[in-house]
């Protein structure tokens, strides 16, 4: 469908190089350490492991080490080697449903409108965090959340890759690292008005007066680490990729309406 995604998935990051370790049908074992140095034990959900132990790699042969991502292959190409076979379905930019909510309230002079935007399920491709993320630009800082929790030394339990410029393993991509969930509720309009009497009017020759204020795009309820979840792309098959587009702008005014 359009606005799927289609790559590579991952399982955490290789906390040490003996950390690539896979009995023969794929499933992880943990390297045992005594004293900070690998024993050559492994152990397979708590039990010691004495069979076959098997490596990812990729294509060119290069060995997965510690700080690089554990990339996932697919069901239908499981051979240690991590290729374009290996990318599945990882989501889709259409929401499973959205729809909104209007309502004016009245009491004396006061009206109250406000209107209420909703889209639930769908992902975003956040290839802004992507780009920023990848080490690839010189003036360009990654988040402050990945420095804190990229790989750095050998045992970290880390939720981003080594930061290594150039390392294109670790950028496979698009991968689920940058699939984001695109639901949200946004407060897209409020207007609050007051209409004086018509007795008040009528003294100045007029027929209604009436002043309002309002807001648009005032809050926006959402998970979603981009700067909107609610942009528009660049063409149909772009759909749901985020290149970082400026968001909605936030609007305060306020009026008079005068009827002669």
């Amino acid at each position: 469908r359009v606005g799927e995604f289609y790559g590579y998935r991952h399982d955490g990051i290789f906390a040490y190089d003996e950390s690539n370790a896979f009995t023969d049908n794929w499933e992880q074992l943990s390297p045992v350490f005594s004293n900070g140095t690998f024993t050559g034990n492994y152990l397979l959900n708590g039990k010691s492991y004495t069979g076959t132990v098997l490596q990812k790699t990729y294509s060119d042969g290069s060995v997965l080490k510690g700080g690089d991502v554990n990339w996932l292959e697919s069901e239908e190409a499981r051979n240690g080697v991590i290729d374009t076979d290996d990318r599945v379905l990882l989501g889709c930019a259409q929401a499973d449903f959205y729809g909104g909510l209007n309502t004016s309230l009245s009491y004396g002079g006061f009206t109250l409108y406000a209107a209420i935007y909703y889209s639930i399920g769908g992902q975003i491709y956040n290839y802004g965090r992507k780009v920023r993320n990848s080490f690839q630009r010189t003036y360009t800082s990654p988040e402050p959340e990945v420095i804190a929790n990229m790989w750095t030394r050998r045992g970290d339990e880390a939720l981003y890759p080594r930061p290594v410029s150039g390392c294109e393993y670790n950028r496979l991509g698009p991968s689920d690292f940058w699939i984001e969930d695109a639901s949200y509720i946004k407060l897209r309009n409020v207007k609050l008005s007051y209409r004086l009497p018509s007795s008040w009017a009528r003294k100045i020759a007029m027929k209604d007066i009436s002043s309002y204020i309002y807001g648009n795009n005032l809050l926006t309820w959402t998970a979603y680490k981009g700067f909107d979840p609610e942009f528009s792309g660049s063409s149909a098959l772009s759909f749901g990729i985020d290149p970082n587009r400026y968001p909605r702008k936030r609007e305060f005014g306020l009026g008079l309406n005068f009827t002669f």
